[in-house]
């Protein structure tokens, strides 16, 4: 994902996918594959965010909080772990 896109956009779990959190991280199953993504406590955090509904922004700020680190690494951080799952088909855009 690009730096370029505004904070205010979200992203929902695409349908075939389920998740569950665990004691360290999640995990995401692809219900239709049978195939599943085991994620860290900070992409567990940034996935848990987009459960929730948070935007871009919103998700950094949870980063930076939980894990005590800058805003550009927090925001680098989400930027991977978007770019994957959106690679995967996990993740999709929310709205138009």
């Amino acid at each position: 994902m690009s730096h370029s896109e505004p904070d205010t956009v979200t992203f929902k779990i695409a349908p075939a996918f389920s998740w569950k959190k665990l004691a360290s991280g999640a995990i995401v199953l692809d219900l239709e594959k049978g195939e599943f993504f085991t994620l860290n406590d900070t992409a567990a955090l940034i996935w848990e965010g987009f459960v929730a509904g948070k935007d871009k922004g919103a998700i950094v700020s949870s980063i930076v909080a939980a894990y005590e680190v800058s805003e550009g690494e927090a925001r680098q951080d989400m930027d991977e772990v978007i770019g994957l799952l959106v690679r995967e088909g996990v993740l999709v855009t929310d709205g138009p």
